[in-house]
This record gives structure tokens, sequence and C-alpha cells, in this order.
């Protein structure tokens, strides 16, 4: 696997904000049924050297990832599309808790 280490001054995950974080990002192809994907593992460490998540983030993507700033780009457009995604989970749930209000009045 190819990879790089970048360090963040300030990193936020689950609300949680982590100072002076490294994250390591790696990278590799793999083949399914004949198309060929990208692989990109990261994991983030904090300062004291503790993985800031009991598990790293893989994620498969069609894209190539030719080299860190591509690597960068595909995990920071996940993170955008997992914020997406709780906003549309939170408001599907705040719409199921407003329907069962109304059944109850």
């Amino acid at each position: 696997m190819k990879g790089d280490e970048v360090m963040y001054d300030r990193i936020s995950f689950k609300k949680k904000t982590y100072k002076n974080a490294k994250g390591i990002f790696e990278w590799n192809t793999v083949e399914i049924n004949g198309n060929i994907y990208s692989v990109l593992r990261v994991t983030f460490y904090q300062s004291n050297g503790k993985k800031v998540s009991s598990g790293d983030m893989l994620l498969l993507t069609s894209l190539a990832i030719t080299g860190l700033e591509m690597a960068k780009l595909i995990w920071e457009m996940y993170m955008q599309r997992m914020a997406i995604e709780s906003v549309f989970k939170f408001c599907k749930d705040e719409h199921s808790a407003m329907k069962i209000c109304r059944v109850f009045r």
C-alpha cells in the first residue's frame, strides 16, 4: 500500500476536536468482477499517539487515487456525504417523532 501522513492543527470527529492530530492515508487498487477500484484507508491519531477512533476508515471508490492530494479529496468528499446523510437521518427521525405526537393528541 502506498501512503502518506498529514498533520492537522485541529480536526473534529463526532463533536470532539483534536489538536495536533496526525492522519495516515494509505491507498491501493483492487479488482472486483473485472473492475478496478481504489481502496483508501484513513487512520487518525491524537497528539499522544492514541487512535482517534477504534477503527480505521476504509473507503472504496471508482476514482483513481494517484497521490496524497487525491486521497485527501476523496476522504473529504466522503466526510461531506456522511454529514449530509446525518442531516437527512435527523430530519427523518424528527418527522417520525412529529407523526407520533400527532397520533397521541
